[in-house]
């Protein structure tokens, strides 16, 4: 009775049987077609050896021997061979024979055409673990080598499952180190020192000097990644002590250990270890490596601060890179020396480095990019070539078809390309239309923004407005008319009882009258009712006849007025702005004046601007204070708690106006001194007349 295992085997060496026969057959119609005599190596039994192949070395030799064959045959030949393998219904002939071809193309570094033509998995499971093994390796090559590490590692960790069952600590040690490499490209260096150990731990198992040698500097270096600077130490010097090395590892692994005493701030024997590793590429010559050395003992210096020797050691460096054309070098050392004489205070050699490293950096690039170009023409010229064979095979065959349909094609591609132009149309209109619906909703958006910030600012203001009545406005109205009914209850008073009663009721009027007077001015400001027109007005005239106005109404504690002004002074303002400033500067001075205090209105003109200053003998202001009055705009106003001194209203108008004549405002103030209100008007329309041009046009 034979056992489904039996079956396989026996089903198996059929299949063998039938593709030798064909094989021959193939190799004698390939022979005649193409006036080969012979071939040496006969394909068909590489195959066969593939497939019974017990150990991993035997298998990769006889797919190398297949390998090798399949270079010998064209594109055009593989194909026929695997189209007539599955013919043949000998499909996993015919995915060996695919995997070798996508092996070939791997080793010529085309991954993207070793990965399309690969097989998929299914045949494997046909075949035994070897292949199995060796499948899912190249797999996870070509995806590294593509940058696709996820598969890649998961191509790698099948891989490593087979070679498990065949127990080979050699194979299981290359591809857990393939793992750890893998994951050391894309800086995941917990997984990649998980994998470097366990690679680590499997080439401690096996004979090969070289695997122990790769994996024990490779996972050091992980370690010096991580910043585990002993356990990368306490591996170096392991493998320096314990394993056999050639000149160019020993020196390779002394750079690395002063590089980790160098972090670590041991700067002699960092020192030690590199002029170690130095003699070592001295004595086989090594000249990228002697100038690599160079260039760490300089950087060592410079870290040092001893930056004489830095420039004579990374000169040298540079020098070497230079002689054997070493960009790579000669651009690292090029950039220490711009460094380094830069400490120096060598201006001009700086300068020149730093020229040369500019230069050589573009030259690089541009050598990448001529790489890449030439690359991707040799590509295309290949593929081109390939492509004229087909062409040329197929030629005869296809002369008919194409005549036939030659008019449909050109139908077709004419309706293509005008239905092309009309969707093109639509789409381009469509786009402009979207980008125009855009436009208007951001500019409808930013006017229910503004709008929306203009109501606001409206809504306070009026809250303010109907606070300011219902506070200051209420307060001297009341007082009027509690004075009013006072005389009228006691008619017989003194006359000097009904001269003070007189004389508050004229301060409660006034400043009503004031208060009503900047409402207005504001209000009619913010709606822009306001005009703003511009006259020559003699200066010292308007200004005084402002003054007198207050003086006479609420000037009870006898301030007096000085007067700093040339009398022929002519500027060009708004008389009505102008005087409500002087009015609204001179009311705030008197209310805040001791008895018989002095206010003193000033002008000074410089090139720019003509300035104003209303001084007081107050008891003055804090920084804190004067800073934020005209911090903002209506700072004191809007949104800002009334107190019983005033509304501030008075000195935004002031701001509001000073601003339209281009000018600003500020204030100078000391505690216990004085207050200094300031404004400027530019210098532009101001001058001089004489003083019977004054009398022909007073102010208005």
């Amino acid at each position: 009775m034979i056992n489904k295992k039996n079956k396989r085997k026996l089903d198996g060496v059929m299949n063998l049987c039938c593709f030798r026969y064909f094989l021959l057959f193939f190799i004698i119609i390939t022979q005649f077609a193409h006036g080969k005599d012979e071939i040496e190596i006969d394909i068909n039994d590489k195959i066969e050896e593939c497939l019974i192949t017990l150990t991993s070395v035997e298998l990769k030799e006889q797919i190398d021997e297949v390998c090798k064959i399949l270079l010998s045959l064209n594109d055009i030949e593989i194909k026929q061979l695997t189209s007539s393998l599955v013919n043949n219904e000998l499909s996993v002939n015919a995915s060996l024979v695919e995997f070798c071809q996508s092996i070939n193309l791997y080793r010529s570094k085309e991954y993207k055409g070793g990965l399309s033509i690969l097989p998929t998995s299914t045949f494997i499971h046909t075949s035994h673990n070897c292949i199995e093994a060796y499948y899912f390796e190249h797999k996870g090559n070509l995806h590294r080598y593509l940058g696709d590490y996820t598969n890649s590692i998961s191509s790698f960790l099948q891989s490593i499952k087979a070679y498990e069952n065949l127990g080979d600590f050699y194979e299981l040690s290359r591809i857990n180190y393939k793992i750890g490499v893998s994951n050391l490209d894309i800086k995941n260096y917990i997984l990649a020192e998980e994998y470097l150990n366990k690679a680590y731990t499997f080439a401690q198992k096996t004979k090969s000097n070289r695997l122990k040698k790769t994996t024990s500097i490779t996972l050091a270096s992980c370690y010096q990644l991580q910043k585990k600077h002993k356990k990368a130490l306490d591996l170096y010097y392991f493998v320096l002590n314990e394993l056999k090395f050639n000149a160019n590892d020993s020196a390779r692994v002394l750079m690395n250990i002063g590089s980790i005493q160098k972090t670590a701030g041991r700067f002699s024997i960092a020192k030690s270890y590199y002029h170690q590793s130095l003699e070592i590429r001295k004595k086989s010559k090594d000249t990228l490596g002697i100038a690599k050395a160079y260039n760490n003992i300089g950087q060592l210096h410079i870290e040092m601060n001893e930056y004489e020797k830095a420039l004579k050691y990374i000169m040298k460096s540079y020098k070497y890179a230079i002689k054997n054309e070493n960009n790579n070098i000669a651009l690292s050392s090029s950039y220490n020396l711009v460094e380094l004489y830069t400490h120096l205070n060598k201006s001009d050699s700086a300068l020149w480095f730093l020229d040369y490293y500019v230069n050589l950096s573009a030259q690089i690039r541009n050598a990448n990019i001529r790489n890449e170009l030439l690359e991707l023409d040799k590509k295309y010229k290949t593929l081109e070539k390939d492509n004229q064979i087909a062409q040329l095979q197929k030629e005869d065959a296809l002369n008919q078809a194409r005549l036939k349909t030659k008019n449909i094609l050109i139908v077709v591609i004419s309706c293509f390309l005008v239905l092309l132009l009309i969707v093109g149309y639509l789409i381009n209109r469509q786009r402009k239309e979207l980008v125009q619906s855009r436009r208007r909703l951001l500019r409808q958006k930013e006017d229910i923004t503004g709008m929306n910030e203009q109501l606001r600012v409206s809504n306070l203001a009026k809250e303010r407005i109907l606070s300011v009545i219902g506070h200051d406005l209420r307060g001297p109205v009341g007082g009027l008319k509690e004075l009013i009914e006072l005389y009228m209850e006691l008619p017989e008073y003194e006359p000097d009882d009904i001269d003070n009663l007189l004389k508050s009721a004229r301060e409660a009027s006034t400043s009503t009258y004031h208060l009503l007077e900047n409402l207005l001015s504001w209000a009619n400001s913010q709606r822009g009712e306001i005009v703003f027109n511009p006259v020559a007005t003699p200066l010292l005239p308007l200004i005084k006849q402002t003054v007198q106005l207050l003086d006479k109404s609420i000037n009870t504690r006898h301030v007096k007025f000085e007067y700093d002004i040339p009398k022929t002074l002519v500027v060009q303002v708004d008389m009505n702005m102008l005087r409500t400033i002087i009015r609204n500067l001179v009311s705030n001075a008197l209310k805040y004046s001791p008895e018989n205090g002095l206010i003193t209105i000033s002008t000074e003109k410089n090139n720019a601007s003509l300035h104003f200053c209303v001084s007081d003998q107050g008891h003055g202001m804090t920084a804190e204070e004067t800073q934020s009055i005209f911090k903002k705009k209506e700072t004191y106003f809007i949104g800002s708690e009334m107190t019983a001194k005033g509304t501030g209203l008075g000195l935004i108008l002031c701001k509001e106006f000073v601003e339209r004549h281009g000018g600003s405002i500020w204030i100078e103030s000391e505690k216990g001194v004085g207050t200094k209100v300031c404004f400027s008007i530019p210098a532009k329309g101001i001058k001089t007349k004489s003083v019977s041009d004054l009398q022909v046009a007073p102010a208005q």
